[in-house]
């Protein structure tokens, strides 16, 4: 199911203004074709131990601990990764300038539709935020997303 919903998604569409052609070195397989051999051995990063975070959910824990031991039984070696400049990211979609984006596209839906439509109270709080961005946010947002890609690209090297 996965191969054929990325057959359908991943392709360029010449109507969206955000497609992009996948890299040369990018395939995406075709429903019902053979998945090339999984490797023998590979890479994976994990969080820092003082970096992670569960909020609590001990099942959260206990399963992502369960994932790392099945990752390293089929050929994994776990190491653990500077997780920061991820995590910086993250809150810059939730909490930056991006939130102008996602406003711009639905700004006459949250400004038109009652509060109780169908859309969850958190989600038209977030959304509201990005309502009062400044243009210069924007660019700055640009510049910081700019240099923790450079950062989290270095990770995977």
């Amino acid at each position: 199911d996965a191969v054929t919903v990325a057959a359908c998604a991943g392709g360029y569409d010449s109507n969206d203004p955000y497609s992009r052609r996948p890299p040369g070195h990018f395939g995406v397989p075709q429903p019902n074709t053979a998945l090339p051999p999984a490797p023998r051995s590979f890479v994976f990063g994990v969080p820092r131990g003082s970096q992670m975070q569960f909020f609590g959910n001990s099942e959260s824990e206990f399963s992502f601990d369960k994932a790392i031991r099945r990752m390293e039984s089929i050929g994994g070696r776990c190491v653990e990764i500077e997780y920061r400049p991820f995590l910086e990211v993250s809150s810059m979609l939730y909490h930056g300038p991006w939130l102008a984006e996602r406003f711009s596209n639905l700004h006459n839906f949250i400004d038109h539709a009652p509060v109780s439509a169908d859309m969850l109270p958190v989600t038209r709080q977030i959304l509201e935020t990005g309502r009062n961005c400044e243009i210069s946010d924007v660019f700055l947002g640009q510049y910081r997303m700019l240099e923790l890609n450079a950062k989290c690209s270095l990770t995977w090297q």
